[in-house]
Parts: C-alpha cells; sequence; structure tokens
C-alpha cells in the first residue's frame, strides 16, 4: 500500500502557498480586481465578491497549515478552482481580454483570464485530492511555523519590485540633482559638518 503522507503534505503546503500569496496581493490591489470582477459582468456585487474571494483564498490557504487534517480548507479549495475556472470560461464567452488580477498585478495583468484558468483546473483538483489522500499530520502550532515563513516569502516577494523602483528613484533623483543643481550637496559644507 502506497503512503501519500509525504505528496499530501507537500500538496497541502503548495496550495496553502499559492492561495496565501494570491490573496495578500489581492488585497493590496483591491481596485484592481474589483475592476476585473466588474468586467467579468459581476456588477454591484462587485466589491463584495472580491472581498469574500480574497478571505476565501485566505482563509484555506491558513486553515491548510492550521488545521491540516480538517476536509473543509481542501473542498474550499476545490471551489475556488472551479469559481476561477468559471471566470475564465465567463471571460472566453465575453469575447474580449479581461486581463487577470490573479496575484495583484492589476487590471493589466500578464495574461487574460481564459484558457489558463481552464488548463490549471485538473491541477488545482489533483494537488487538493492529493492532499485529501495524503492529509498531513502536522498540530498547529508546525503549521503556523511554516505560515510565518511563507509570509516571509511573501513579503520578500513584494519588497523586491519595491527594491528596485527605490534604486531608480534614487538615482533619478541623483541625474535631476546634478543636472539642475536643485537638492545637490554643498560640499563645503559637507567638510564643516563631517568636522564637528
Amino acid at each position: 500500500m502506497l503512503d501519500w503522507t509525504v505528496p499530501g503534505s507537500t500538496a497541502q503546503v503548495c496550495l496553502a502557498a499559492v492561495l496565501t500569496y494570491s490573496s495578500l496581493a489581492k488585497m493590496s490591489g483591491l481596485g484592481a480586481f474589483r475592476e476585473v470582477l466588474l468586467r467579468l459582468g459581476a456588477g454591484g456585487l462587485a466589491r463584495p465578491l472580491a472581498v469574500a474571494v480574497i478571505t476565501a483564498e485566505l482563509c484555506a490557504g491558513v486553515m491548510l497549515l492550521a488545521v491540516p487534517e480538517a476536509w473543509w480548507p481542501r473542498a474550499l479549495v476545490v471551489l475556488l478552482a472551479l469559481g476561477f475556472a468559471g471566470a475564465g470560461v465567463r471571460a472566453l464567452a465575453l469575447r474580449e481580454q479581461v486581463h487577470c488580477n490573479c496575484f495583484g498585478t492589476g487590471g493589466g495583468g500578464s495574461a487574460p483570464l481564459g484558457r489558463r484558468q481552464l488548463a490549471l483546473l485538473p491541477a488545482w483538483l489533483a494537488a487538493a485530492g492529493l492532499a485529501q489522500a495524503g492529509a498531513p499530520g502536522w498540530d498547529a502550532e508546525r503549521g503556523l511555523a511554516v505560515l510565518a515563513v511563507l509570509l516571509i516569502a511573501c513579503t520578500g516577494l513584494r519588497l523586491v519590485p519595491a527594491v528596485r523602483a527605490l534604486r531608480t528613484l534614487r538615482a533619478e533623483r541623483a541625474a535631476f540633482a546634478e543636472s539642475t543643481g536643485i537638492g545637490a550637496e554643498d560640499p563645503t559644507r559637507a567638510k564643516e559638518m563631517a568636522l564637528r
């Protein structure tokens, strides 16, 4: 008989990581996510639906780690996956490009909704099924420790573009100061301050 614990635990951690990152990224781009839902035809329900999707993703991500043996977080993953595929079908039916805000990338995200969401549905279902077949046996304390590591990793991933932008701004500020003299440091004053 096969032991599904290791592949099941791996699938569960991967699902938790993807859903946690996705929910946190959408939180920072709530307006853009709402716009995606509006373009899909959600109308006045776009804002509450956006909040509900983000909450469901975060809840599933956290609970997959905090209560790993419970079946309902994996069932929530299946519902979310069906919702993602449904959004893909809706986008294809509209016959216009609705750009995905899947990971908080904004309305001009990297790819339009549609075929990709349909293609990923079997992967979501397989990962949830694998996690169910080999439900992890760790306790809540270990699960929350893994969650802490995931949150640190998510923060690091979100900081990389911010650090790049900061470096660009510094370089532009230095170039502006050099070309205009505005904001440039007076070398004589700098020497006087260094002597004090």
